[in-house]
């Protein structure tokens, strides 16, 4: 299931661009499994759970509705008046559910940034987005960055992948298995016999569309991820767990 939130926060707030790390510890928060409330319909596997890495959601970038202004040098997005924005929230659950977790999401805060600098973005509204047909060939487009790395020899940090690498499609789809693996030990999806990486064909349908630098100690900037379209052909059951709890290790939304 899908929703489009929309958001308000106070006047005068400054939220870094590298936001993506709050937000998904503020949707970890909402969706606590030890809540008695969520318990009833959220499966206790895979979800927001430090001991697992493949949980079943994700979630797009914000999209600024008014107020804010970029501000390059400092990396922020300030804001003079109160802020609008919007958010598209989607995880892997039974469709019957749909009304439970809209009524759940709505008035809660997700908060970004830590310390003094924390700023709430409340929920003032829920809409519940309508679900596709999904097929065993499709095109999709990421609406939040994608990001994929592996360790390399001799190499301290973790090296992020482009769809250009000859690594980004192993990569992409040990991911999606992983994610897959744990949909179905929760009952979220069928088995459609036994699946492998190999039933997995990513094409690259378009250049990247925007992406992000980070700068190491050295100062030295490189390319952390993208945004771009492509073509996934895959059984049925990993385009459901792709299109509801994202693609990739940081499970970007496409």
């Amino acid at each position: 299931m899908r929703f489009k939130l929309s958001l308000s926060c106070p006047e005068f707030s400054r939220i870094t661009i590298d936001y993506n790390p709050f937000l998904y510890k503020a949707f970890a928060e909402i969706f606590s499994a030890s809540d008695p409330a969520v318990a009833e319909w959220l499966p206790d596997a895979g979800y927001f759970s430090e001991e697992r890495p493949f949980d079943l959601f994700t979630f797009s970038e914000l999209k600024i509705k008014s107020g804010f202004v970029f501000n390059r040098e400092g990396r922020l997005y300030s804001l003079k008046g109160i802020g609008k924005a919007e958010i598209v929230f989607s995880i892997l659950l039974p469709a019957e559910h749909t009304a439970a977790v809209a009524e759940w999401l709505n008035g809660k805060t997700l908060t970004i940034g830590r310390r003094r600098k924390k700023v709430p973005f409340l929920i003032e509204n829920v809409e519940s987005l309508p679900a596709p047909t999904l097929t065993t060939a499709a095109a999709y487009k990421t609406l939040s960055l994608m990001y994929l790395s592996e360790t390399e020899q001799e190499k301290t940090f973790e090296q992020y992948r482009l769809p250009s690498h000859p690594s980004f499609t192993g990569l992409f789809a040990g991911a999606l298995m992983g994610r897959y693996r744990t949909a179905l030990a929760a009952g979220l999806v069928e088995t459609n016999g036994d699946i492998s990486p190999d039933d997995i064909r990513f094409t690259l349908l378009s250049k990247l569309q925007e992406q992000v630098r980070y700068i190491t100690k050295g100062q030295d900037l490189r390319t952390k991820g993208g945004k771009f379209t492509f073509r996934l052909e895959a059984p049925l059951g990993l385009h459901q767990v792709g299109y509801y709890a994202g693609f990739g290790q940081d499970a970007p939304l496409g």
